[in-house]
């Protein structure tokens, strides 16, 4: 079984069972609520040993080993009239592709971003990632955009993509 476990200690857990529609493989999904994180698995967005406020840190484990993880941060945008998440370091271990754990990690993303009362979730990528953009567009997340990050990347063709996926209001 694989578990996704947010990276924070001593927390109060949320369990609800998963069942890929393409897998037989079930999934737990474990979510803490924001707080410090201890140990040697801190997400990069953790500054001082906090999580900044709406934002949240999930790892996939299996046997023992962490196999995936994902990052949520809230976006401080002030001119933004709605309240949007950051999908960000959605990684999955080459050996366990293929097995729905980015999907269930996505999922978690989607579901924390609802739960906290975001009305987006927003996400970049590069245009080499073909397989993370068909998993975000097959989530129901919308490309509105690309760029280049530098003189570089326009040379060699890589476009920085960017999607979002509009939550339903509660």
């Amino acid at each position: 079984m694989v578990q996704v476990l947010l990276g924070l200690i001593g927390q109060k857990w949320l369990r609800d069972q998963w069942k890929d529609e393409k897998d037989t493989m079930s999934y737990e999904l474990i979510r803490g609520e924001q707080g410090s994180v201890e140990g040697q698995h801190k997400p990069p967005m953790v500054i001082g040993g906090q999580l900044p406020p709406g934002s949240c840190f999930w790892v996939a484990e299996s046997a023992k080993k962490v196999v995936g993880t994902v990052g949520a941060l809230h976006v401080d945008n002030p001119t933004l009239q709605e309240k949007w998440l950051k999908l960000l370091r959605l990684v999955v271990a080459s050996e366990h592709r293929n097995q729905g754990i980015a999907k269930a990690l996505v999922r978690t993303v989607l579901q924390f971003a609802r739960d906290q009362g975001y009305s987006a979730v927003v996400l970049d990528t590069t245009n080499i990632q073909q397989s993370a953009m068909a998993l975000y567009q097959g989530m129901g997340f919308k490309k509105v955009g690309q760029s280049f990050s530098s003189m570089s990347a326009r040379l060699v063709d890589l476009h920085e993509i960017y999607f979002i996926c509009h939550l339903p209001s509660a």
